[in-house]
């Protein structure tokens, strides 16, 4: 029967007696609860929120792992899912009609990837470096992004990266795991800071001189700041 009011009508005779009648009742067929609203499936770490089409308040009912873990009345439902897995939602009228299951299938966003990027933090303009992290979450992949003038040499996916910089800087090298299922979960970005050292070298007397007597030895040093150079030469021009 489609929603309505009704008469329900039994109808009775008895022969012997010669009597008969009609018994009546005034029946209600309540509208059907559909869930609507809302996604079905979705990632991990969000808010939704369902309702029904008959528009007025129901009994709540949401079920994860075969447990109830929240059953308000209301007309619209609201959830924040932070855990991934299967949810059913079901909703029941005030006259006890309930709702067909509505299946919600959440995935788990990855962890946001932790510690550090392995990699050079002082760059020179013009190279490429190589960088790094070892990525421990199944069922995920890492994506690489860089700011600043820098360009990744190849894949932008994977445990490592190359990387050349040019300009003056600075940079971000920043990575993030991404769920290899068809929602493509995203984590939260783990950034790793690189720039362009300003070097200003300062070469210094070791005895306080700037004038020197022929055949008289003495020292310097080479200040490079924060920068560690692999290599100094040294040589002695006339000005």
């Amino acid at each position: 029967l489609v929603p309505g009011n009704y008469i329900l009508n039994a109808s009775y005779n008895n022969t012997l007696l010669g009597c008969g009648g009609v018994a009546s009742l005034k029946i209600t067929v309540a509208p059907e609860i559909e869930i609507i609203g809302g996604e079905l499936s979705f990632c991990s770490g969000v808010t939704h929120t369902y309702t029904t089409s008959t528009g007025v308040p129901v009994d709540w009912q949401l079920k994860h792992n075969n447990a109830v873990i929240a059953s308000p009345t209301g007309v619209n439902f609201t959830h924040n899912f932070s855990i991934g897995g299967t949810y059913v939602l079901t909703a029941a009228s005030s006259g006890g009609c309930l709702s067909e299951p509505f299946i919600i299938e959440v995935t788990q966003t990855p962890a946001t990837p932790t510690g550090t990027i392995t990699g050079e933090t002082w760059v020179c303009s013009g190279v490429t470096y190589d960088y790094s992290y070892n990525n421990t979450v199944p069922g995920t992949v890492l994506v690489w992004e860089v700011t600043g003038s820098a360009a990744i040499q190849g894949s932008n996916t994977g445990n490592s990266i190359s990387v050349n910089f040019t300009g003056t800087g600075p940079y971000e090298v920043k990575v993030k795991r991404v769920s290899t299922d068809g929602l493509l979960c995203e984590s939260g970005w783990l950034t790793l800071n690189v720039a362009v050292p300003n070097i200003n070298p300062v070469i210094t007397n070791d005895d306080n001189l700037t004038i020197f007597c022929p055949s008289s030895v003495t020292s310097f040093t080479a200040d490079f700041g924060s920068v560690v150079p692999d290599l100094i030469e040294w040589s002695v021009f006339s000005d």
